[in-house]
């Protein structure tokens, strides 16, 4: 989550990238109030570069996600808004070498002293492969299970409906309903895992 309190020229949310004005790597930022994704080889011509359709709204906070599924393409780039995925208008769709770089893990910074950020940042997380539009949805939902499970039923919204149903297969299902929920996210990652390797190979 965040929150911006004024409106800047790029300033970065969360990056991994060479700390240079257009540096190789990858960063989730604010651009002129929209969101961005930039995965970057070299700017211009070797990458991906992505931005919202929709303003983000500022002086107060929003839940906002970058997932991406290593398939060298913009189609592979979702931008998430308090559980909503964004429509995105393209600016370079064309990848042909890895944007990996040997930088840290930067949150609020990175690509230039004039990309820092300005506002307040909470609760950043990284997973190991890319989340579905589940659950970001999910995810953006604030109110924990304890007060989810006191909402009837018809007033919750499908993201806090499968809030607390993942819970309950995470943690008070009976074991082997456990066990096979477990064997089904294993699944789920190594077809995304297999489906990177192919995407790299090819």
């Amino acid at each position: 989550r965040y929150q911006v309190a004024e409106k800047l020229i790029a300033p970065r949310i969360i990056s991994r990238a060479s700390d240079e004005p257009e540096g190789k790597g990858f960063s989730l930022l604010l651009r002129d109030g929209q969101l961005g994704a930039n995965l970057i080889q070299r700017w211009l011509d070797d990458g991906v570069r992505v931005q919202s359709e929709e303003t983000v709204p500022l002086n107060q906070w929003s839940h906002v996600i970058l997932t991406y599924d290593g398939s060298r393409l913009a189609s592979g780039v979702h931008l998430y808004l308090d559980g909503r995925p964004l429509r995105t208008r393209i600016d370079l769709d064309y990848m042909n070498q890895p944007f990996d770089v040997k930088q840290p893990l930067r949150i609020g910074g990175g690509l230039g002293p004039g990309s820092r950020f300005h506002g307040q940042i909470a609760g950043v997380r990284v997973y190991r492969s890319a989340l579905n539009a589940e659950a970001a949805a999910v995810l953006a939902v604030g109110d924990t299970v304890s007060r989810l499970s006191q909402v009837p039923a018809e007033r919750r919204s499908p993201a806090e409906a499968m809030k607390l149903r993942l819970c309950f297969l995470e943690r008070d299902a009976p074991e082997e309903i456990k066990s096979a929920w477990k064997n089904l996210l294993d699944l789920r990652e190594e077809r995304q895992r297999l489906g990177e390797v192919d995407h790299a190979s090819g």
